[in-house]
């Protein structure tokens, strides 16, 4: 079950259609700012009102040109309560964190308005990760030769920054370090970059898991299950860390019994030659095996604690 306020989670977790018009999703867009919309008229205020506003904020900075097909509405809200809150992400996050009652704390790694740049393999850049998921535009063609931060979307030089002490410190307390499923790139590899952050991961001693996806990730194009942990391990060596061994970086792969839901299959001793041990289970949902049982998945992680 949904902890918190379900009605709110939904709301999160809705995203724009694909195929409509640009009129239309502009539409659904004023319906929700409105409080009409469905997924909004269920909540009660307060929390209707600052939904609503924090939309408006949203709408009014959001270019003429946005291309609204596919977005995420929870985005959209984090976005104006960015904007809302003098480009503060922290606040936000916090509030609607205990609102839905996430067990946990949930903190951006970095604060800064900058941009994420993959490299593709014949040296085209891709500048942001609306244009690297292949969620919301077509998905890549080739493979992602690295990923980078920068502060000039046009020139999109690298730049190193410094991740936060709190973070750092959050990282230090962990009793176990997970790089979960999602986008590889943008949601996994991404928050590796700031730097400071592999090595606060390496001088924790707790053990150190990663959850591959099953099913397809655009942004893993051509990538196998065992080159997607190289490539992790590569980023994590990154930094200051490149003297570190791999059980300092990652102990664990958990992957589901099936190895039919991974895309090439499940290279055993490719995996065992990098330094990791596999843990096969049963946590592929019975309805939808490409998204995790969160009990069967929650019980190895607490198990490895």
């Amino acid at each position: 079950t949904v902890q918190g306020h379900p009605e709110i989670f939904e709301l999160f977790s809705h995203r724009l259609a694909k195929d409509a018009s640009p009129q239309a999703l502009r539409d659904t867009l004023a319906e929700m700012m409105n409080g009409g919309h469905p997924l909004v008229a269920q909540i009660t205020d307060p929390m209707r009102k600052i939904i609503r506003q924090h939309l408006k904020y949203f709408a009014d900075a959001m270019p003429t040109d946005f291309d609204l097909r596919g977005a995420s509405i929870g985005n959209l809200i984090l976005v104006g309560g960015y904007l809302n809150n003098d480009r503060h992400l922290d606040p936000v996050i916090y509030m609607f964190s205990k609102l839905v009652e996430v067990r946990g704390t949930v903190r951006p790694v970095l604060g800064d308005s900058l941009h994420l740049i993959a490299e593709l393999e014949d040296g085209s850049l891709v500048k942001g990760q609306r244009e690297l998921t292949g969620k919301e535009v077509a998905p890549l063609q080739q493979k992602v030769k690295r990923v980078y931060i920068s502060d000039d979307p046009v020139d999109a030089g690298e730049m190193l920054v410094e991740s936060r002490q709190k973070i750092k410190e959050l990282i230090a307390e962990a009793e176990l370090i997970c790089f979960p499923m999602g986008s590889f790139y943008s949601s996994v590899i991404a928050n590796l970059l700031p730097v400071g952050i592999t090595a606060a991961i390496r001088a924790n001693e707790c053990p150190k898991v990663f959850i591959p996806n099953p099913g397809n990730d655009p942004e893993q194009y051509g990538i196998s299950l065992t080159e997607s942990v190289a490539i992790l391990l590569d980023y994590l060596r990154r930094y200051g860390n490149e003297t570190a061994k791999v059980a300092e970086l990652l102990n664990f792969v958990v992957i589901d019994s099936d190895e039919s839901l991974y895309g090439g299959g499940v290279d055993r001793r490719g995996l065992k030659s990098l330094g990791v041990e596999l843990i096969e289970y049963g946590i592929a949902g019975k309805a939808e095996p490409h998204r995790f049982n969160e009990e069967a998945l929650s019980e190895v992680l607490l198990s490895l604690t």
